[in-house]
Formats: structure tokens, C-alpha cells, sequence
């Protein structure tokens, strides 16, 4: 039997080894290695996009507190109506892109024939839904006291930065299959600080919806960009269309259509009566509760995730080897 004074001296030595968090996160790491992994995983997503986030809320306040009623409420009836027209041109085809890629991600023939078959179902949707929004648009701020000219340039930026969405929804698919979640939130945090950085340098020289819109616009481009490079490196751009992945997505197109109209009416209907029933003011203030409410949309980074996570996708990808989770 040992002393007791042995015994009480060993005793917090003792103590540090059952309460090691090298021991306890050896004993999880060989008992529940996947969950490890995740709970790491998610753990590093998280903080990134909270930093993200919060540079989006930071800068939706900035243009509540530096742009006047009038310029405020024209931003927001151009964010509302850009809005609509990015969804009218989607309705299913990024989602039908995720499903049918999870099969094909790893052929890089095959995965440029989707890629380049949804690019061109999209400029087609999105031609229409640019003939049916934007004179909406136009006679919406022309009606609440734009200018003809100043209506008409607010409304070739909003084009502008939808004509990058057009693109980029799509391409985003293609970093996000690959599960390049460190990749994809280091453009996440650029685009959040190129559009904040932009916002600033307006406001020391001329701050207003156009320059507003524009900021925005620009960020929608460097996305654009830096995602057409890295879709080259993993897929063949130059891959012709496929016509069985064509009749797939049309297929989603049309199953999916009547939802995603719905929620755009749902959606938008508030700021649509202000607008028609109300003044500036009014459109302006609807403006600023649902920014608060809503600060920016979901980076890629954030979609990238939710798609990886989805359970269509994943049972999908179940058969192929799983591509780098982390991968630069």
C-alpha cells in the first residue's frame, strides 16, 4: 500500500491525464474519426463566414447611414428587381447542375459538357426574364422621381451585374463538387472587401445609388473571373453541349418553375406595393428593415457547404473516390 502522501501527490497528475485534451481528442479522432473531421471542418467554415457576414452587414449599414432616402430607396428597388431577375433566370438549373454533376465531377470532358450546357439554358432563361423585369424596373424608379437618364443607368448596371450572376451561379458548382471550401471562402472574403473598400472610396468622391450598384457590380465581376480561371483547371470549357444533360434540366426547369415564380412574387410583393402605393421614404425605410433583416445573400462559401452537405449529392458522389476537402 502506498503512502498517502504518494497517493496525494500523484493525485494531480492523475487528474491532468483523464482531463488531457490530447488524450480526449486521440480517444474521439480513433473512435469517431469522420465526426472529428467534420466538427473541424465546420468549425473553420463557420468563423471565416461570420467574418464574411459581418463585412456584408457592415456594409449594408454604411449605405443605410450615407446614402440619402431618395438614392436609398432607388438602391433598393434595383436590388429587388435583380433579385428577381437572377432567380427567373435560375429556377432550378444550379441545383439540377449540383445532382447531375455528382456523377460526373471527376471526367472533366463530361463535367465541361454540364457546365457549358447549363451556361447556355441560362442565357436563354435570362434573356427572357431581362424583356419581362427591366421595364418593370425602369418604370418603377422613373414613377418614383429618377430621372429618364438616371433610370436608365441604374438600370444597364443592375444588367451588368446580372449578366455576371448569370455566369457565376453556374460556375460556382464547379469548386463547390469539388468540396474546395478554403478556395472558395478566400473569394467570399476578396468580394466582401472589394465591395466594402469600393463603398468607401465612393463616399470620399460620389456616393449614390449608380455608384452604390456599381461597387456591387464590380465585386459580381472579380467573382466572375477568378471562377471562369479556376473552372479551366478542372473542367473543358471547350466541351460541346450535351443534349441529355439539356433535356434533364429542362425537365428540373419546368418541375421547379412554378415554385421558384411563387417565391419570387412572395418575396418581393412588399416592396413592389410601397413602391406603386407610397413614396421614396417609404421604399426606403422597407429597404432598410429587410437589409437589416437580410445583409447580403449567401456567399458561394456558404452554398458551397450546404450543397456538400446535401444528402442527393453526397449519395450521388458515394460511388466515385471523394475529392480533397480542403484542397488550394
Amino acid at each position: 500500500v502506498k503512502p498517502e502522501t504518494e497517493i496525494r501527490a500523484a493525485e494531480p497528475m492523475r487528474l491532468a491525464r483523464i482531463f488531457s485534451f490530447t488524450r480526449w481528442q486521440s480517444a474521439l479522432e480513433s473512435d469517431y474519426p469522420n465526426g472529428v473531421f467534420w466538427v473541424k471542418t465546420l468549425g473553420q467554415f463557420v468563423s471565416i463566414q461570420l467574418l464574411v457576414q459581418a463585412v456584408g452587414l457592415v456594409s449594408g449599414v454604411f449605405l443605410v447611414r450615407t446614402l440619402s432616402k431618395t438614392d436609398y430607396a432607388f438602391f433598393t428597388l434595383a436590388n429587388t428587381m435583380q433579385a428577381m431577375m437572377t432567380l427567373l433566370a435560375d429556377v432550378g438549373i444550379s441545383s439540377g447542375v449540383s445532382s447531375i454533376g455528382g456523377r460526373v465531377w471527376q471526367d472533366r470532358f463530361r463535367f465541361g459538357q454540364l457546365i457549358n450546357t447549363a451556361l447556355q439554358l441560362r442565357r436563354s432563361l435570362v434573356l427572357v426574364s431581362v424583356a419581362v423585369i427591366s421595364p418593370i424596373l425602369f418604370w418603377l424608379l422613373f414613377s418614383n422621381g429618377a430621372a429618364a437618364g438616371y433610370a436608365a443607368v441604374i438600370s444597364l448596371v443592375v444588367l451588368l451585374s446580372l449578366g455576371f450572376q448569370v455566369t457565376s451561379g453556374v460556375l460556382a458548382v464547379v469548386p463547390r463538387l469539388h468540396l474546395q471550401v478554403a478556395r472558395v471562402q478566400k473569394l467570399d472574403m476578396l468580394a466582401s472587401g472589394v465591395r466594402f473598400g469600393l463603398l468607401c472610396l465612393a463616399y470620399a468622391t460620389m456616393l449614390n445609388a449608380v455608384t452604390a450598384l456599381f461597387a456591387a457590380a464590380a465585386t459580381f465581376a472579380i467573382s466572375n473571373l477568378v471562377l471562369q480561371r479556376w473552372s479551366r483547371q478542372i473542367v473543358d470549357r471547350n466541351a460541346p453541349v450535351n443534349e441529355e444533360d439539356r433535356a434533364a434540366l429542362w425537365a428540373i426547369v419546368r418541375k421547379q418553375a412554378p415554385n421558384d415564380i411563387d417565391d419570387c412574387v412572395q418575396g418581393q410583393i412588399t416592396v413592389w406595393l410601397i413602391s406603386i402605393f407610397c413614396s421614396t421614404q417609404n421604399i426606403a425605410e422597407i429597404g432598410a428593415l429587410i437589409g437589416a433583416a437580410r445583409p447580403a445573400d449567401p456567399p458561394i462559401g456558404a452554398k458551397s457547404l450546404r450543397r456538400a452537405l446535401d444528402k442527393q449529392n453526397l449519395r450521388l458522389m458515394s460511388d466515385a473516390t471523394p475529392a480533397p476537402i480542403w484542397s488550394e
